[in-house]
């Protein structure tokens, strides 16, 4: 097996892209930038610590040619990635250039390479800009942190080392290329590559205050290869700038010119005849200088360079200890300008324009040693030891293929983090944890699958025994609540695992202390033919006239009853019926001197009784279902038989009269009650119901003082409206076993609005104050039994 250790980065070649450029024919490195890898090419900028690339809006639409020549277009907001930071201006302001860019951080990748492989950050400072300032992205390898409001930034080369370790240290080697070498860049990160550079022990110092690269110009001279010496030279050799005059210059590869102090450019136009373009900014030189200078290396330039730190002369200020010189031959020098550059002072479609490499620095202060000059030359940075140094450039045939790159460790005692330690490959110690991890999560899936396969057997072995058990029991009337199939009917499922050929014996393992019925379910109300209560001649049923609403209400209840059970009273004087036991409609036996009209007046309590008063007599026939009372009671109204009806409720007629007699049955009535004049029926639904014990009727008073009927809508005696229907079912708290079963009871009210009721002329009716009330009969009844309604009002 094989293992690895964290691994230690090592030095790392940028992939070169494609020659671009307004200003020459500069050597590119390519990079993909933001989740959608969106390829761009740029340059490198050693003055700069962030990334630049062309925004959308640094092309018109539709111009891919526009997009090609500016290395492609780079849209930030298309990427997933993307951390915005807001509009800031780019910087570089040594430049004379005034853009902004859009900052944020973004992801930057790398494309392997067949020597390389490929790299990967998250977050890399990045900005966005649709100026032509700078016409070429830039990839700053500085190490400057950039202040955003209240955010800092590391660098690109800061992160790479410090947040991912992609590079060993901080530092980098990097030379231009050159295109009339056919050569390209050199961008090496973490080391160098000496195969493209003379190499030498002279250090500069870097610049602490701001991290940047500075050297002394100690003297500038262009010398002659002999052959043709210009006529306005002294010599084969011409100083340009001496040591009577040096100047530090700053390192800066975002610009490809030499920004030098005005004498020294005037030096440089006298001895190579340049013309200063006032428009451009620029030393221009006609085609034929152009081509002479382009073809040949009769011309050499020479800078001698030091340490800015590094003063001393020793009587040969050119040659003294600590001094580097590097030899730029003109064709480095001279290039050509074309639109738009300097904001388009170059128009669209017109030639380009060969200059000379230098631009006067005018007020500005800083002096720069730009691109061109590191065509020749070879930048090595090493900022943990804050030093760098500059070398002569060398061309190799075939650069990538003979590329040597040495790696540069960070040293004790810098001043910068180290890099982040990187796994390419897992410790033997990892590996074991994670194989050790995996055989327990096995050994706990398996036995997890174990348990569930017993368990599951386990409960269809327990099932098909309880099945067994139950049916070889004998059968309970009563409702087992622990039963199997109490449960599988309660949910309307059935157990899959059950066996129905096995028989099955359920014990309960606790016996509850009260009995559970089931109760019905609700059916949805059926809506009755309603008449002027007028009898339908041709309507005739067991020899009696009924009009045709009675007549739908018996035709439904036919339909929706079942078989009529045998009703036997228990031994006790108690028993609940039946589990849903079906209810038949049985038309209520007539008295002998009912009206011809087949109105019907239920059984009157007989008051005679002084013993009880709530007796029915022995002869009282079938009875329907009584009239349900409202909610409140007449005030210290304790006995149904000295009950009187509200006198609060106005009466259209005022008759005098305490009691009354019933004049179909001739039994007495309780003062203030009134006889119906017609059977009311119960409510038309499909629940089946047990007929009514008659020996059970309670009396249980009459409407409350402040309520009263009218058109089937109840109002209080001052006008205000009240709810339709009000719930007057008070329990079964009022016979003779209520204490015991009122745990089990609830209340099921139904309510049907009875037909006009026809008087007698004996029968109360005529408003008097105690008369006519409506009254309220209760009857002991089980919730799934019990249902009411309520009388109409008289005529």
């Amino acid at each position: 097996m094989r293992t690895a250790q964290a691994a230690k980065p090592s030095a790392y070649s940028l992939p070169n892209g494609r020659w671009a450029g307004i200003d020459g024919n500069w050597s590119t490195t390519e990079v993909l930038l933001g989740s959608q890898q969106q390829k761009v090419n740029v340059l490198i900028g050693t003055a700069l610590s962030e990334l630049w690339a062309v925004g959308t809006g640094g092309c018109y639409p539709n111009e891919p040619h526009c997009s090609s020549a500016r290395g492609g277009l780079y849209d930030p907001m298309q990427s997933k990635d993307w951390h915005d930071m807001g509009t800031w201006q780019l910087g570089l302001d040594h430049l004379n250039h005034s853009a902004n860019g859009r900052y944020g951080l973004d992801a930057l990748q790398i494309e392997p390479t067949d020597s390389e492989k490929g790299l990967s950050m998250k977050q890399a400072l990045t900005s966005a800009y649709n100026s032509t300032d700078y016409y070429l992205g830039i990839f700053g390898l500085g190490i400057t942190q950039g202040n955003f409001g209240d955010v800092v930034a590391k660098s690109p080369l800061t992160a790479a080392v410090e947040d991912y370790g992609l590079f060993p240290s901080y530092s980098y080697g990097y030379t231009a290329g050159a295109h009339y070498h056919n050569t390209p860049a050199s961008i090496t990160m973490g080391g160098f590559d000496s195969s493209r550079f003379i190499n030498h022990d002279i250090d500069f110092t870097v610049t602490k205050q701001d991290t940047l690269l500075r050297t002394l110009v100690r003297g500038i001279e262009v010398e002659t290869d002999g052959n043709e010496t210009p006529s306005n030279w002294n010599s084969s050799v011409e100083a340009l700038s001496g040591w009577d005059a040096p100047f530090v210059a700053l390192i800066d590869t975002a610009t490809p010119f030499l920004w030098f102090p005005d004498q020294v450019c005037d030096a440089f136009a006298q001895a190579l005849n340049l013309t200063y373009d006032v428009t451009l900014g620029l030393y221009t030189i006609d085609n034929d200088q152009y081509q002479q200078h382009h073809n040949s290396d009769a011309l050499g330039f020479r800078f001698t360079l030091s340490s800015t730190d590094n003063t001393d002369d020793l009587g040969d200020p050119m040659n003294t200890p600590g001094v580097v010189n590097i030899t730029v031959p003109i064709k480095a020098l001279i290039s050509t300008v074309q639109y738009p550059f300097d904001n388009e002072a170059i128009k669209y479609g017109d030639p380009a324009v060969p200059y000379f490499s230098l631009r006067r620095s005018g007020d500005n202060s800083t002096y720069v040693i730009g691109r061109s000059f590191f065509q020749e030359a070879y930048l090595l940075t090493e900022y943990d030891r804050e030093t760098f140094s500059i070398h002569q450039a060398l061309f190799p045939d075939s650069p990538n293929e003979s590329a040597v790159l040495e790696t540069i460790e960070q040293p004790d005692g810098s001043p910068y983090p180290p890099p982040k330690s990187r796994n390419d490959g897992m410790s033997t110690a990892a590996i074991v944890g994670i194989a050790v991890g995996v055989t327990i999560a096995v050994v706990l899936t398996l036995a997890l699958i174990g348990w569930w396969f017993w368990h599951k057997r386990s409960k269809a072995k327990n099932a098909a025994e309880d099945e067994k058990r139950s049916e070889n029991s004998t059968p309970s009337t009563t409702c087992d609540t622990h039963s199997p199939s109490f449960w599988s009917r309660l949910l309307h499922r059935k157990n899959p695992h059950q066996d129905p050929t096995v028989q099955q014996d359920v014990k309960p393992s606790e016996a509850p202390d009260t009995q559970i019925y089931e109760l019905f379910a609700p059916v949805p109300p059926v809506e009755l033919n309603a008449d002027d209560g007028e009898t339908d001649d041709d309507s005739r049923m067991i020899g009696q006239h009924i009009n045709s609403y009675e007549q739908a209400r018996l035709k439904l209840d036919r339909q929706l009853a079942g078989p009529v059970p045998e009703y036997t009273p228990a031994a006790d004087g108690w028993a609940p019926p039946p589990e849903k036991a079906p209810y038949e409609y049985s038309q209520p036996r007539l008295h002998a001197d009912a009206p011809s009209n087949g109105s019907v007046s239920p059984q009157a309590f007989d008051s005679t009784d002084s013993h009880n008063s709530n007796r029915m007599p022995a002869s009282t026939g079938s009875l329907v279902s009584p009239l349900t009372p409202r909610d409140g009671w007449a005030e210290g109204s304790t006995n149904a038989s000295n009950l009187s009806s509200p006198s609060a409720v106005p009466r259209p007629e005022t008759r005098d009269q305490s009691t009354l007699s019933d004049a179909h049955t001739g039994h007495r009535l309780p003062a203030g009650s009134e006889s119906p004049a017609s059977v009311q029926l119960p409510p038309s639904s499909a629940v089946q119901r047990t007929p009514i014990d008659p020996s059970r009727i309670v009396f249980l008073g009459p409407l409350p003082d402040s309520v009263r009927r009218r058109h089937g809508r109840p109002e209080a005696s001052g006008g205000t409206v009240q709810n339709d229907s009000v719930d007057g079912t008070l329990g079964s708290n009022y016979f003779e076993e209520g204490e015991r079963m009122l745990p089990l009871r609830g209340q099921v009210n139904h309510r049907a609005e009875a037909p006009p009721v026809s008087r007698g002329a004996e029968g109360p009716g005529d408003g008097a104050p105690g008369d006519g009330g409506m009254e309220f009969v209760h009857v002991p009844q089980m919730a799934a039994r019990r249902y009411s309604w309520e009388e109409g009002t008289t005529n």
